[in-house]
C-alpha cells in the first residue's frame, strides 16, 4: 500500500475525479476525508471506503471551499480526528460553457471563487500542519485548457492559468519545509461535468456523438479520460514516490496538448 498511515483531504469527493481519487487513495491505505459541498455524495463515498476498507477509514464533511471558515472547520476536524494531515487533493472545481460575451460577471466571479480562491483556501488551511511535520503533499487541479488557448470556456481556462501559475509559486516558497506542491492538468474526463460540451460537439446534440467526435478531432491516443486515468497520477503524487518532484505540472490528456 503506498500511503498506509498517511491521512489525506479530497475535496469534490462526491462524484467525478474526487470521488475516484477518494476511493483509489483509501485502497492504497490512507484515512480519508471526503469534503464537498454535496455532502450527500461525500458521504456516499465515504460510506463505500468504510465498506470496502473498514470502519473508520473515512469521513466526509460539508463544506464549501470558497469560504475560508468551512476550510479551516473542516481541516481541524481531520487533524482532530488523526492527528496529522499528509496530503490535499484540491479538486472541487465547476465549468461553464459560454462564449466570451456570454460571460456575465456572476460566472466570472463564481469561477474565481471555487476554482481558485478554493485551492488557495484548502492549501493555506492545511500548510500549518504540514509545516510542524516538514512533510506534505498538495496536489491541485489544472487543466489542458490552463495551457492550451480554447473557446468557448473562458473563465474556466483563464482560473486553471492561475492554478497552474499558483502551483510552481507555492512549490517554491514550501520547498523548504519538505512541502511538495504539483498540479494535474487532466484532458477531457468523462464525467458531469463534461456534458454540455459533448453536447455541443455533436450537430444532433447526442452526448455518445458528442464524445466520439471529440475523441476522434483532439486526442491522439483515440479516447476520452477516464476518471481513474487522474485517480492513478493523484496516488504517484501523493506518494513517497515523488518526494523529488515539486512544482510540476504533470499532464493527463492522451496526448492533446502535444499538438
Amino acid at each position: 500500500m503506498r500511503l498506509k498511515g498517511k491521512v489525506a483531504i479530497v475535496t469534490g469527493a462526491s462524484s467525478g475525479i474526487g470521488a475516484r481519487t477518494a476511493l483509489e487513495f483509501a485502497h492504497e491505505g490512507a484515512k480519508v476525508c471526503c469534503a464537498d459541498q454535496v455532502v450527500t455524495g461525500a458521504q456516499a463515498t465515504a460510506d463505500q471506503i468504510n465498506k470496502e476498507m473498514g470502519t473508520g477509514n473515512a469521513i466526509a464533511i460539508k463544506m464549501d471551499v470558497t469560504q475560508n471558515a468551512d476550510v479551516e472547520s473542516m481541516v481541524a476536524q481531520v487533524h482532530n480526528k488523526w492527528g496529522r494531515i499528509d496530503i490535499l487533493a484540491n479538486i472541487a472545481g465547476i465549468l461553464y460553457m459560454k462564449s466570451f460575451l456570454e460571460h456575465s460577471e456572476k460566472i466570472w466571479d463564481t469561477t474565481m471563487a471555487v476554482n481558485v480562491k478554493g485551492q488557495f483556501l484548502c492549501a493555506k488551511a492545511v500548510v500549518p500542519y504540514m509545516m510542524k511535520q516538514r512533510n506534505g503533499k498538495i496536489i491541485n487541479v489544472g487543466s489542458i485548457f490552463g495551457h492550451n488557448g480554447v473557446t468557448g470556456c473562458l473563465a474556466y481556462g483563464v482560473s486553471k492559468m492561475a492554478i497552474h501559475g499558483f502551483t510552481r509559486m507555492l512549490a517554491v516558497e514550501l520547498a523548504p519545509y519538505n512541502i511538495k506542491v504539483n498540479a494535474i492538468a487532466p484532458g477531457n474526463i468523462v464525467t458531469p461535468i463534461n456534458i454540455p460540451l459533448y453536447e455541443s460537439m455533436s450537430p444532433k446534440g447526442d452526448i455518445e456523438e458528442g464524445k466520439r467526435i471529440l475523441a476522434e478531432k483532439y486526442y491522439p491516443i483515440g479516447r476520452l479520460g477516464d476518471v481513474s486515468d487522474i485517480a492513478r497520477g493523484m496516488i504517484y503524487l501523493a506518494s513517497d514516490e515523488s518526494d523529488f518532484v515539486t512544482g510540476h505540472i504533470l499532464f493527463i490528456d492522451g496526448g492533446y496538448s502535444v499538438p
